[in-house]
């Protein structure tokens, strides 16, 4: 099946390399709206960055894809589902934001704190020692890779824009009104996977998640934090991939099978 990989905040599609490339068939990695190389969006709701990435999904592919989501992308990925459960053959989800509170968004609830954050950040981005002990202290407890703190270090100086929009949409995944609220009518393949020692985007919000998709299967890894794919690349390629078998086999199975010779015209 082909694959889909969305990032989080602060990151881009770059933070996918090493996962994106261990994967078979077709794997796009996109920006999202205000990262990486990709502009910002419209208006500073998950709906605006939903549509931008469905979009590109439309022109790069003519068929079902796999969506895998992480943090901030994990919920671009949910609305996504809601919004064209035909065009999502199958979904892997990382710790997706959306199903609780989050401490990360207080920062974009208030415009003056929006704004403070989207100055500041950039500046921590721009600092490898800032960057690297945020990195070990809120997101895993490992070093960053030499590759991370170059990719923050180059993104920081248009990072501002970005910023400010993600923590205004996050804010508002992050009140109560404004969360995912199931239960949603999607049929796909759809897995989950939360860090055990996830600060960020905590564990618990398994069980909300789970009351919203009824069929999700949910894997709370331990040792490991907000970011898998540094911490546990391995397995998340492994969980991938099976993702998109399962994903290949069901859509494999609904196509209508040609009747037999003598029944088709001429």
């Amino acid at each position: 099946m082909p694959c889909v990989l969305l990032h989080g905040f602060l990151d881009s599609s770059a933070g996918w390399r090493a996962v994106g490339r261990q994967l078979p068939g077709r794997t796009w990695a996109l920006d999202l709206p205000g990262f990486g190389r990709s502009d910002c969006p419209s208006r500073p709701e998950i709906g605006a960055y939903a549509a931008r990435i469905g979009a590109a999904v439309e022109r790069l592919c003519d068929e079902p894809v796999v969506l895998v989501g992480h943090s901030f992308g994990g919920a671009v990925a949910v609305e996504l589902l809601r919004r064209e459960p035909d065009r999502i053959a199958g979904a892997v989800l990382v710790a997706p934001a959306g199903f609780g509170g989050l401490p990360l968004a207080a920062f974009g609830r208030y415009r003056l704190s929006n704004e403070l954050a989207a100055a500041v950040l950039p500046l921590g981005l721009a600092n490898p020692l800032v960057c690297g002990a945020t990195y070990m202290g809120l997101i895993a407890r490992r070093p960053p890779s030499p590759r991370l703190l170059a990719r923050a270090f180059l993104s920081a100086p248009r990072a501002r824009a970005g910023v400010r929009a993600a923590l205004g949409t996050l804010a508002e995944l992050a009140q109560p009104r404004g969360r995912f609220r199931g239960p949603f009518d999607y049929p796909g393949e759809l897995r989950v996977v939360w860090g055990a020692r996830d600060r960020l985007v905590p564990a618990h919000h398994a069980e909300v998640l789970r009351a919203a998709f009824a069929q999700a299967r949910v894997e709370i890894w331990p040792r490991v934090g907000h970011h898998p794919q540094a911490e546990a690349p391995e397995r998340l390629v492994r969980t991938i991939q099976r993702s998109c078998e399962r994903a290949g086999r069901a859509r494999r199975s609904l196509r209508p099978s040609a009747g037999p010779v003598e029944q088709q015209a001429a």
